[in-house]
């Protein structure tokens, strides 16, 4: 393509920054993961309420000049917390070079489970050429959630040592627990019932059903724990 181009200036130049604070509606987080040994890393978030309800939680990990790595990052999120729409951005490595490494481009893979919303690649000793956050470059992670957002500490794995480190971000709040709920399904009805019978007489004895159905906190679930049950019911 030839031709002449005329290119309309916004804003006046920035140098010596990253291009992260380009996002300037996120909130921006400095993280030296082992001080006076390795580089930074810088993460970005920003939460928005959805038009048709809900919220969209937006990350962005750039790493400044951290020769570990970034292999992993998940944020906390309940088990009784609906999210959707789970996405995941990453640049475009170069194609295969004599004498150079050869990295992926495989995409992160995403997870919902054990209380957190997680991203990771393959291992350093899986792959030591996996799709990890390299020096210069930006990946972006993203879901939407029926909670609102709330103080929340997210963790990143580091890829070559396999280490991690804490951020402080936005995340969905935990929805509040509901007392009536001993199967841990996030609903009180009759499944409930049938669970703290079977509690009751020694069928069940899963550590998560037992505690929950210890209603009166005695430290053992008994008969007592059924008046508790119901006046559960009756008032969530």
């Amino acid at each position: 393509m030839s031709g002449t181009f005329g290119f309309v200036l916004v804003g006046g130049t920035i140098s010596e920054s990253p291009a992260i604070y380009a996002w300037t509606g996120a909130t921006h987080v400095e993280i030296d993961p082992t001080p006076g040994t390795d580089g930074r890393l810088i993460v970005a978030y920003d939460v928005t309420a959805l038009p048709a309800g809900g919220y969209r939680y937006e990350y962005a990990i750039y790493n400044m000049n951290n020769d570990a790595g970034v292999g992993g990052f998940s944020v906390p999120a309940s088990a009784c917390t609906a999210i959707s729409n789970i996405g995941f951005h990453a640049v475009r490595n170069h194609a295969a070079e004599p004498d150079a490494p050869s990295y992926s481009n495989d995409p992160w893979a995403s997870a919902v489970g054990g209380g957190e919303v997680a991203w990771t690649t393959e291992s350093f000793a899986v792959n030591p050429n996996a799709n990890a956050i390299r020096w210069g470059t930006m990946y972006n992670f993203r879901f939407d959630s029926d909670r609102p957002p709330t103080g929340a500490v997210a963790n990143i794995t580091l890829f070559k040592t396999g280490g991690t480190t804490a951020v402080a971000v936005l995340a969905p709040d935990a929805p509040a627990a509901l007392a009536a709920d001993i199967n841990g399904d996030c609903l009180t009805d009759d499944a409930d019932v049938v669970t703290l019978v079977d509690v009751l007489l020694g069928a069940d004895t899963d550590p998560d059903h037992m505690s929950a159905a210890d209603l009166d906190e005695s430290g053992a679930a008994d008969g007592v724990d059924i008046g508790a049950f119901v006046a559960a019911l009756i008032n969530p």
